[in-house]
């Protein structure tokens, strides 16, 4: 687990590691800080089992790691990531909590029924100034105390 996680690990262990029956090993790998882009690409576009496609946490942690090393990489996912499942989820709500999260991304979901979201969206030090002005005005208080407190 150490040598999956360690960011000077050769990009040929680290793809040996994916391939490995402990699925936390290519978890490790997913959150490493020097994986490679188009590992980490393959990563987070890896089924999640029965049923077919949907994130996971392999998934939701190469596209964090992307996130992190190439944010313009990463926008493509994150669509995928914010628009799966159609309804609000945990998953999303960590996704908006990012703070290298495009403020595009986070200006499509402030106005979410899940009051979650529009916290997570609230607090992100890249959301808009207009829309954190929105937020203070919100029908839940800790999203408003967020938003107020992200204005200052």
């Amino acid at each position: 687990m150490a040598v999956a996680k360690h960011p000077k690990t050769p990009a040929e262990i680290l793809t040996r590691f994916t391939e490995h029956p402990d699925r936390r090993l290519p978890l490790a790998v997913a959150q490493n800080p020097g994986a490679p882009k188009d590992l980490l690409i393959q990563l987070a576009t890896q089924p999640g089992g029965r049923g077919g496609f949907h994130f996971n946490p392999l998934n939701l942690a190469a596209v964090k790691s992307l996130l992190t090393q190439e944010p313009e990489v990463a926008i493509p996912f994150l669509d995928r990531c914010l628009k799966f499942p159609d309804r609000p989820s945990f998953s999303r709500f960590l996704v908006l909590m990012n703070p290298h999260i495009p403020s595009s991304f986070l200006a499509r979901y402030y106005k979410s029924w899940f009051w979650p979201e529009r916290y997570a969206i609230a607090q992100n030090p890249n959301t808009d100034r207009d829309i954190c002005q929105q937020l203070t005005q919100d029908p839940n208080r800790i999203v408003r105390a967020a938003a107020r407190d992200n204005l200052k």
